[in-house]
């Protein structure tokens, strides 16, 4: 008897499915690969285009699906600079996923939404994280400082009893 199957969308640009597979713990685990041609140059900034092979494989934590974990898995490609001096390599910088991260952005965004109206420790049960990917993941997401610049006026703020209280003695 044949297994169903469902074709679900990525929503990630540049990107190629090469193989799909399921882990003995009944991980999804996509194996994709980048079909953009191309990157800046980490030093001049040129557009850079000439391949000069691949880096190691990259797994990282993608969007759960069917309540299973999701993890894509790649090798990034690396370019040479032709204008530079002497010929750097540049890593490619893919608009989906931070090199120093161990999820995409997408699935950053979904551990945010889960911290709605919840702990950083209940979302690391609920996720299977431990609490410092919960944090990393709200420290990359998050500005840690507010632009005041571009905000006008505040018309209301809301304070609740413990800010109110806070250094009052009590």
């Amino acid at each position: 008897m044949a297994k169903a199957e469902v074709t679900i969308p990525l929503d990630l640009p540049d990107v190629r499915v090469v193989q799909t597979a399921t882990s003995e713990r009944g991980e999804i685990i996509i194996t994709i690969e980048s079909i953009k041609a191309g990157t800046s140059c980490r030093k001049c900034g040129k557009w850079i285009t000439k391949l000069h092979g691949r880096d190691e494989w990259v797994t990282i934590r993608h969007l759960p699906v069917f309540g299973r974990p999701t993890y894509l898995r790649y090798r990034p490609h690396r370019y040479q600079c032709q204008d530079c001096e002497d010929h750097p390599t540049t890593t490619q910088k893919l608009e989906w996923h931070d090199a120093n991260s161990p999820h995409s952005f997408a699935y950053d965004d979904h551990i945010l939404l889960q911290l709605v109206n919840s702990t950083i420790e209940d979302v690391s049960i609920k996720e299977r994280l431990s609490y410092d990917s919960v944090a990393g993941a709200l420290e990359r997401r998050m500005e840690a400082s507010v632009d005041w610049s571009v905000i006008g006026a505040i018309e209301i703020l809301g304070l609740d009893e413990i800010a109110l209280k806070k250094g009052q003695g009590n």
